[in-house]
C-alpha cells in the first residue's frame, strides 16, 4: 500500500491530476463522491494527505489529486446464445474456437454446467488433435484445461510428458555437443530449449550457468566469446 500511495505521490503528481478546493462542510466521504464519484474514495484521499479519514478536510484548501482511468468492464455475454454458439462449433470439430468461447463463458459463470462441460470436450478434443500433429507443447496445455479425471486426459499428460522428455534430452545432447565445440551460445540456446520442454530437466540449468560464467571469464581475460 505504502508503494501504490508513492506511486500516486510523485509518479502521477504534476502529471495526470486535478484540482479541487475544500468548502465548509467538507468530509472526506462527501470528496469522494465529488471527485470521484464514489464516497469510499474519501480514504484514498485522505491516505494521499496523509491525515485520518475521520478528520475534517481544512475549508479553503486546494486538493491535487490524481484522475483515476476508469476500467472499461467486460460486456455482458448472453449465456444462452454462448452455448448455442459452442454446440454448434462443437458440431463441426471447431475445437480450439469451442473452447475459447466457453472460457469466457466460465469467467462470467463458475458453475455453469453445460460450460463446464463444453469446455471440457472442446479441451480434451484439441488436445487430441494437436498430440497427434506432435505439437506436444500445445496438447498439453490443452489437456491441463480439462477438468481433472476426465477421460483419458491422464493418460495423455503421461504420454505427451515422456515425448517432451525425450525431445529435450534430444536438445540437451545437442548442446553438449556445441560445448565440447566450444560453441557457447549455441549450447546455452539448446539448453534453454531443453528447459521449456522438460522445466525438470537435472542438468540443464547447471550447465546454462557454467557457459555464462565461462563466457564472463572469457570476456574478462579480453577473448573473444567463441559462438
Amino acid at each position: 500500500h505504502r508503494q501504490a500511495l508513492a506511486f500516486l505521490k510523485e509518479r502521477l503528481h504534476g502529471e495526470r491530476f486535478l484540482s479541487h478546493q475544500v468548502v465548509a462542510g467538507d468530509t472526506f466521504a462527501t470528496l469522494g463522491q465529488k471527485i470521484y464519484g464514489d464516497p469510499q474514495m474519501g480514504l484514498l484521499i485522505a491516505a494521499l494527505l496523509g491525515v485520518d479519514p475521520a478528520a475534517k478536510p481544512a475549508p479553503g484548501s486546494m486538493l491535487m489529486l490524481p484522475r483515476v482511468v476508469e476500467v472499461p468492464k467486460a460486456p455482458v455475454l448472453d449465456i444462452d446464445q454462448e452455448l448455442a454458439a459452442a454446440r454448434k462449433l462443437l458440431a463441426e470439430e471447431e475445437f480450439a474456437a469451442t473452447a475459447a468461447l466457453m472460457d469466457k463463458v466460465l469467467q462470467q459463470e463458475p458453475a455453469n454446467s453445460e460450460a463446464r462441460s463444453l469446455a471440457d470436450q472442446a479441451h480434451f478434443e484439441n488436445g487430441k488433435r494437436l498430440h497427434l500433429a506432435q505439437r506436444y507443447r500445445e496438447a498439453r496445455e490443452a489437456f491441463k484445461q480439462v477438468s481433472p479425471g476426465y477421460r483419458d486426459t491422464d493418460a495423455f499428460l503421461a504420454v505427451i510428458r515422456q515425448q517432451l522428455e525425450k525431445e529435450a534430452e534430444t536438445h540437451y545432447r545437442r548442446g553438449v555437443n556445441h560445448f565440447v565445440n566450444e560453441d557457447l551460445a549455441e549450447a546455452i540456446a539448446e539448453w534453454q530449449q531443453t528447459l521449456v520442454l522438460n522445466p525438470e530437466h537435472r542438468k540443464a540449468a547447471q550447465d546454462i550457468e557454467n557457459a555464462r560464467e565461462l563466457l564472463k571469464k572469457l570476456e574478462q581475460v579480453g577473448q573473444p566469446p567463441v559462438d
